[in-house]
Formats: C-alpha cells, sequence, structure tokens
C-alpha cells in the first residue's frame, strides 16, 4: 500500500522467520473501483525491501507485455488463479527466466493445473512452484475451500514443489493457522500467508490478513508441527548479486577445479542445513518460553541449560570430535535461543504496556 507498510512488514516477517516476500505490484480485482496495487512504482519498493532484508520478492504478473519490466525485479513470478490459463501468459513466463509461483485456478482441476504448468515448462523454464489455493464450492462459510488432498496427489504425481495459499482459501484470518497446520501435515513445501500491520484498515483483503505479531506465533507452531510429522523449517539462501557484479574473491572462486567448487558446494549447503536447524532450535525455544511464561515459570531456566552443556562430552565422543569447541558449539546455540526468548518477553511486555 505504501513504502512504509512494506518495509515494516517486510522486516517483521523476516524476524518471524519467513524466507521470501510476496507483494502485489498489480492486483487483480473483481471489481474495477477495488484498488488495483501502486504498478510498477512497487515493483521499486519490492526491490527496496529485498536489499533491506535478503528477502527474496514474489510478484504477481497480469499482462504478457509486463513480463520483461516484472522479471526485472522479481525472484519469483507469480501467476494467479484468474491467469492459470492464460496460456499466452504462461507461454511469456516461461521464456522469462524466472522461476514461476502457478495458483491453482479457483475452478480448475488438478490435470488442468499440471497442463497448465506444462505451458510454463515447454517454453523452457522447468523452475516452477505450484501453489492450492482454494477452489469455489457452493459452501459460503469460507471464501474458498482449501483442497489439502491436492498436496498429496501433487507430490505424487510430479516432482514440482507445492505451495499452499491458506489465507485466500479461507478468507479468514481466523481460519489461516488451522489451514496452514494441514497444508503441512499434507506436505506442502511453502506457505503463503498474508499479513498486515494494520487488517482492519488494509485496502486488499484485510479480512484474511494476520498481525506481524500472529504471524510469527503461527510461525513458532509450525515449527513445532512440522518436527512432529517429520519435517522442518528450510531456509532459502539470501539473495546474492549477480555474475556482472562479481567481486574480485568471487571471479578468481569460478576459475578452480570443479571437484573443489563442487565440495565447497557440498559444505557450503550442509552449512545451511545446520543454520536450519539452529533456526529449528530456536523457534522451539520460543514456544518453549511462550508456555512457560503461561504456566508461571521462569523463562530462561539455567538448570535446563547446564544439563545441555553436561551432554557434551558424550556428543563429542559419540562423534568423534574435540569436546571444548562442541561444548562451546552448544554454549553459543543456547545463548541464540535465550536472547530469542528475552526478546519475546520484552515484547509481550510492550504490547501490554501500550
Amino acid at each position: 500500500e505504501d513504502r512504509r507498510m512494506l518495509l515494516d512488514v517486510a522486516r517483521a516477517v523476516k524476524a518471524a522467520g519467513a524466507s521470501m516476500l510476496r507483494g502485489g505490484a498489480y492486483k487483480p480485482r473483481s471489481s474495477p473501483y477495488a484498488f488495483q496495487g501502486l504498478g510498477a512504482a512497487a515493483l521499486e519498493l519490492l526491490a527496496e525491501a529485498r536489499a533491506a532484508t535478503g528477502l527474496l520478492v514474489v510478484t504477481e504478473v497480469l499482462d504478457p507485455r509486463d513480463v520483461e519490466l516484472v522479471a526485472r525485479y522479481a525472484n519469483v513470478i507469480q501467476i494467479g488463479t484468474r491467469n492459470m490459463q492464460n496460456y499466452a501468459l504462461l507461454a511469456e513466463v516461461g521464456r522469462a527466466g524466472r522461476p514461476v509461483l502457478l495458483k491453482r485456478g479457483y475452478a480448475a482441476t488438478i490435470d488442468e493445473l499440471l497442463l497448465a504448468a506444462e505451458h510454463v515448462m515447454a517454453n523452457g523454464n522447468s523452475d516452477v512452484i505450484l501453489c492450492e489455493r482454494g477452489i469455489r464450492t457452493f459452501d459460503t462459510k469460507t471464501r474458498n475451500m482449501l483442497d489439502v488432498s491436492a498436496v498429496p496427489v501433487l507430490k505424487s504425481e510430479t516432482h514440482l514443489p507445492v505451495f499452499v495459499d491458506p489465507s485466500h482459501a479461507a478468507g479468514r484470518a481466523d481460519l489461516v493457522a488451522p489451514l496452514a497446520y494441514a497444508a503441512v501435515a499434507a506436505g506442502a513445501d511453502g506457505l503463503l500467508i498474508e499479513v498486515h500491520p494494520d487488517p482492519e484498515h488494509a485496502r486488499s483483503d484485510g479480512e484474511q490478513s494476520l498481525t506481524p505479531a500472529a504471524f510469527a506465533t503461527l510461525m513458532r507452531r509450525i515449527a513445532v508441527l512440522a518436527a512432529v510429522v517429520g519435517r522442518d523449517l528450510r531456509l532459502v539462501p539470501r539473495v546474492t548479486p549477480g555474475p556482472e557484479h562479481a567481486s574480485e574473491e568471487e571471479q578468481e572462486v569460478e576459475s578452480l577445479p570443479e571437484s573443489l567448487k563442487h565440495v565447497r558446494a557440498e559444505i557450503e549447503h550442509i552449512d545451511r542445513e545446520i543454520v536450519s536447524l539452529v533456526v529449528r532450535r530456536v523457534l522451539l525455544a520460543r514456544e518453549a518460553g511462550f508456555v512457560k511464561r503461561e504456566a508461571g515459570l521462569p523463562v530462561v531456566d539455567r538448570v535446563q541449560e547446564r544439563l545441555v552443556l553436561s551432554r557434551a562430552r558424550a556428543l563429542a565422543d559419540e562423534a568423534g570430535l574435540p569436546y571444548p569447541e562442541l561444548r562451546e558449539l552448544l554454549r553459543h546455540m543456547i545463548a541464540v535461543a535465550r536472547r530469542a526468548q528475552i526478546l519475546d518477553l520484552a515484547s509481550e511486555r510492550h504490547l501490554e504496556s501500550r
């Protein structure tokens, strides 16, 4: 809606653990008199938000004539539900060189969604994300009906990642979390959650938008649920400069033997896996902090911290790693989790004082 709102939301969702920022520069609305987005100006704002937070930018394109412009700014191009079978647009984004987030049409079958994806891939782009966002039914209690069964069906019939948009399916903020949990349990690879700092005064879809605080709570609970069903939250790599902006160090890396680059790439992949596990650990610690506060217990539990550190010797022996360094690693992880718990407590106290 404006620069300040976008940057505030971007920073809030980044802090809560989001890895992409989806904003509608061009908004297809059923009414021609409704807010249509800020257009090309919003693309600049999205790029600024990406630079400020490192979040990858996802935005929708409506017209084949705008694909080239949108592709200059977006990391991922979205095709909305109304354009799922706009074959000229699908062909154009297939040639754009950007991953495509393809939303299921609100009256489309699963086969029709897969064929729409084929239109993109037939034009040279195999980086397609399928998105279930609910289908239209006769019921009026929700905006759409989330087809949870579509997630495992799509996962079994294609190699493409599957996202779920519980916000558009529900049309109601109070239903977003339950539908998000269902999507995670069903095997979704990602979630699209609408967030607004002041939903009651939003110019678009305020009734289905979560506040930043509600989004942060949802993220914590998703981390717990994901662990229960054998899943976990994953981080997406931060945005890196293109080859035309590569530093001398990066150019030197390009000249290394392929075998060494492969080993380093594997190490980088493992580093990201480690960071993902640390994030999962922090989210669980934050959830534990909320449970302890509700039970009237101290947030920082020094006894539990000492217990964790006491395991370092056995863990080091089992893994064949040096004990002092492993114990120091555990100590730092405890410190990161403790800081997150304390910040949550300070934030709650601040809100209570307002």
